[in-house]
């Protein structure tokens, strides 16, 4: 699955970020900066708390300074983009305990944001106008990955996945300066992104030695029964009985 939630506050995006070190907890990949952006601020590669912290202050990494020019109290700090593979992906990691898969959703990952990137643009205002975009096809984002599902009755079920908060900033070339990115596209394309995304899973996974079968614009792993799958989709149930009573 890929899955999109915006942030609009500083506070809660790094309290969220540190509460109970959720993003930290059993990663098994350090979380890291990426993205062209994050390479013109000079922080590509393992991060820090407080660069990420600056970040969603709209200040510069390294230096603390004022980032982009607009800074009003209801500015977009990111959006927050999860991927993961399949319930049968999950249980097969947990089974197998092979790196290779952990390595496989990461690559499957950055090479889907890097598609992304391609795409991202910023606001053009000129003479009072907003409604022209100007492609920018940079980003900057923090990467990082965890193991399980929130808990069901205090027990986590296998879910390896990874966290790729959006930072809304981009650098505008025509400009020469940091703008706010124009997220809007790339959520409305989500649907391809999940495609794309879990299409380079699946042929990672077959390069791999291992078996799945397509299943639209997804995949499931072959010979993980579906009880099984059922039995470790815990929060996904308790999901769709709360969506169901509520209509």
């Amino acid at each position: 699955m890929l899955r999109h939630h915006v942030q609009k506050s500083a506070a809660d995006a790094k309290r969220y970020y540190a509460a109970a070190d959720y993003y930290a907890a059993g990663s098994v990949l350090r979380p890291a900066f990426g993205g062209l952006t994050a390479e013109r601020l000079g922080v590509t590669g393992p991060a820090s708390k407080e660069h990420f912290d600056r970040l969603c202050d709209n200040l510069h990494p390294l230096t603390g300074e004022k980032l982009t020019v607009r800074q009003r109290a209801d500015r977009v700090v990111g959006v927050d983009f999860t991927f993961d593979g399949p319930k049968s992906f999950g249980v097969l990691a947990a089974l197998t305990d092979d790196a290779r898969l952990t390595q496989a959703l990461h690559d499957a990952t950055v090479e889907t944001l890097a598609e992304m990137e391609r795409h991202v643009s910023t606001r053009v205002r000129v003479n009072g106008k907003t409604d022209e975009n100007r492609t920018t096809g940079n980003m900057l984002y923090y990467l990082v990955a965890h193991g399980e599902s929130r808990p069901v009755d205090g027990v986590p079920d296998m879910n390896p996945h990874l966290h790729a908060f959006l930072l809304n900033v981009t650098w505008d070339e025509t400009e020469k300066r940091y703008k706010a990115a124009n997220l809007v596209d790339v959520m409305r394309d989500m649907t391809y992104y999940q495609s794309a995304f879990h299409q380079r899973l699946a042929t990672k996974l077959e390069a791999l030695g291992y078996e799945v079968e397509r299943k639209g614009n997804c995949f499931e792993v072959l010979g993980i029964p579906k009880s099984v799958t059922d039995k470790f989709s815990r929060r996904t149930q308790l999901i769709e009985a709360e969506a169901k009573k509520q209509g």
